[in-house]
């Protein structure tokens, strides 16, 4: 399998997508509403069932949790 871009990475992240696998991203909780009325929710790679970002439409782009942002870096970190 070839290298995967970080470019590659972010346009999935942007499209709801997982940024390693490219499966959609599914809810992995329920909707929180801020004191702002804005709106998000946990998704979770249906491949490896890690909840991974959150969104704030659904099958909107998707914000990665901080301890997954090495997803989308050029370096990914070791396991």
């Amino acid at each position: 399998m070839a290298k995967q871009s970080v470019s590659d990475r972010t346009k999935r992240l942007a499209e709801g997508r997982c940024p390693v696998h490219g499966w959609p991203l599914t809810q992995a909780s329920e909707w929180y509403v801020g004191r702002m009325g804005d709106a998000q929710t946990l998704v979770e790679c249906p491949r490896c069932k890690a909840a991974i970002a959150t969104e704030s439409e659904p099958f909107g782009p998707a914000t990665l949790l901080p301890d997954f942002v090495f997803l989308a870096e050029a370096t990914v970190r070791p396991s």
